[in-house]
């Protein structure tokens, strides 16, 4: 997991991420401080970029293609920031033969990623149906439960856009090259194979590849500059998955530009919750807790109350507590702006530099202690080392704070050749 700052004003964009990695090998996990993640995306222009969720695409590390792309546009320089993540996902399809070997396990696990979230649905319905039953349903009943739970998951994977592109086409360049992989899949699986609503089944597997949903291979890509005509700062962030049959399944996920009227932003990316708790002064859990406890505890209780209390019109009833519900969520908001949000975003328009990239590094530090004194499912997560970088019109991409693998006074040939290549 990651934690990921930028901090935006009319001077520049500060970028601060954290070095912890997760890799896991046969079941067991190893936590690494060293991870980088965030880099120059050009030598010469002030741009930059970060990475998030996976460290690797389609089997090859994001730090080898974002350095081989640095080189690939040399000094070129493009006119807006667009146009550099334009440019990367070029560079992506032009070498696409290195992901080619990886394909075959991309379509594997994301396939087998899918049944597990449908198995998950299967044994929710199980269990729904052994305490009405109170008893094991037999074999009828669960080809049933099987056959709801594949149909539901079909319509919420169909019921999502399509990402861009010609997408039928793709789906069915899938389906001909995968069919026979998928159905062997599906005939090894102890439990979906049981399933009559195959057809559904298959579709979904298709379709996961060319729809907007999340997925096991999901990175998050953040790009940050300015093109040669951008006097504000600009930030755009990407969803991208994978390559298949030739296409990039990626999905634009954000941007944001500065300009006079909107001259301040700060933007966490991946683990937010204490960025946002340092912000508003309270978690967005809590809030969700709230509304979950108060729909459980008190609007699904309105069901038992006595029709003759109220003349039998429960629902107006419960509309009516739904809307004094929003009301107090609303000015729980209304306060932690006021209180906690506000004063603090006063001030950022017109942070210098040096200070940006202070509160960039700070709020990441936030997230990393939590993550390293907390003992839960997040921790160390996040943590080790904070890089952190300025990227300003005049002076380019700066790095205020940067880890490196080796010692640079030993290394002097290694930033004497840096500019030479």
């Amino acid at each position: 997991m990651t934690a990921e700052i930028a901090v935006l004003n009319k001077r520049a964009v500060a970028l601060a991420a954290d070095s912890a990695v997760t890799i896991t090998i046969e079941n067991h996990a190893r936590f690494y401080n060293t991870e980088n993640k965030l880099f120059m995306l050009s030598k010469y222009e002030p741009v930059g970029i970060m990475i998030y969720n996976n460290a690797e695409f389609m089997g090859v590390p994001w730090e080898t293609l974002i350095k081989e792309y640095r080189e690939y546009i040399g000094r070129k320089s493009f006119k807006h920031l667009e146009d550099y993540a334009e440019e990367f996902f070029k560079f992506l399809y032009k070498n696409e033969r290195i992901f080619t070997p990886y394909e075959e396990e991309y379509f594997k696990i994301a396939v087998i990623s899918l049944f597990q979230e449908i198995k998950k649905v299967f044994e929710d319905k199980y269990g729904q149906k052994a305490e009405e039953i109170k008893g094991k349903p037999d074999l009828k009943d669960i080809t049933i439960l099987i056959n709801q739970a594949i149909d539901e998951c079909y319509k919420e994977i169909m019921a999502r856009e399509n990402l861009e592109g010609n997408t039928e086409e793709i789906v069915e360049k899938i389906k001909n090259k995968y069919e026979g992989l998928l159905d062997s899949l599906v005939n090894n699986d102890e439990i979906l194979s049981f399933g009559e609503n195959l057809d559904k089944l298959k579709e979904s597997c298709y379709n996961i590849f060319i729809k907007n949903c999340s997925g096991v291979f999901d990175s998050g890509l953040v790009f940050a500059g300015f093109g040669s005509e951008d006097i504000f700062p600009v930030l755009i962030s990407y969803n991208i998955s994978g390559f298949i049959v030739g296409y990039l399944k990626k999905k634009l996920k954000r941007t944001k530009k500065i300009d006079h009227e909107y001259d301040f932003v700060i933007i966490p990316f991946a683990q937010s919750d204490m960025v946002h708790t340092f912000l508003r002064g309270i978690n967005p859990r809590y809030i969700a807790t709230l509304n979950h406890y108060y729909q459980n505890l008190v609007l699904n209780k309105i069901e038992e109350i006595d029709d003759n209390i109220f003349e039998g019109d429960k629902a107006k009833l419960k509309a009516y507590l739904k809307s004094l519900w929003d009301q107090v969520i609303q000015g729980i908001y209304e306060y932690s702006n006021e209180e906690y949000l506000e004063p603090i975003l006063k001030v950022i328009p017109v942070l210098p530099i040096e200070e940006m990239a202070l509160l960039a590094e700070s709020l990441v530090n936030l997230t990393s202690l939590r993550r390293q004194m907390a003992f839960d499912e997040n921790l160390y997560t996040v943590g080790g080392p904070i890089d952190v970088a300025v990227i300003s019109k005049g002076d380019g991409f700066i790095w205020i704070k940067r880890k490196h693998y080796f010692k640079p006074e030993l290394n002097h040939h290694f930033f004497n050749n840096y500019y030479l290549k």
